[in-house]
């Protein structure tokens, strides 16, 4: 209220208050200004963080772990990190977690290879990735 009585200086408290705040869920002063709206601390997601487990190292050589974790690790390309981070360590072909071991492929979803958007890219084990082109063509 104070900072439209700020920006406001010659209009009433009224007004303000019909302009900028409204009832939302059971709360009568909500800031709201057209699709926006001021969240209560109560409506603010809590994030929980995973611990790192107590025999891993960022200098242990699991770069499936912390390309999983972190998104990134600099002995990794930069796709495949991310796209580690984002399925969460495992093939979107078979769900299994992806190991050290593992040969891993990026594929085109949409098989334009000249698409290198995010949301076109998914990462697979070789033998999946094999196995989706064999069952497409």
């Amino acid at each position: 209220m104070k900072w439209g009585r700020r920006r406001h200086p010659k209009k009433s408290l009224q007004w303000i208050y019909r302009k900028y705040f409204d009832y939302h869920e059971g709360y009568q002063w909500t800031f709201i200004n057209g699709k926006f709206k001021l969240l209560r601390h109560s409506e603010t997601q809590i994030k929980r963080w995973v611990k790192v487990t107590q025999d891993r190292s960022p200098y242990d050589g699991d770069w499936v772990y912390w390309s999983t974790r972190m998104g990134k690790h600099p002995e990794v390309n930069k796709k495949v990190a991310y796209l580690l981070n984002q399925q969460k360590g495992k093939c979107s072909n078979c769900g299994l977690r992806f190991s050290m071991e593992d040969l891993m492929e990026i594929h085109h979803i949409d098989k334009n290879h000249r698409n290198h958007k995010w949301e076109n890219l998914t990462l697979l084990h070789r033998h999946c990735h094999d196995e989706v082109h064999m069952t497409s063509a």
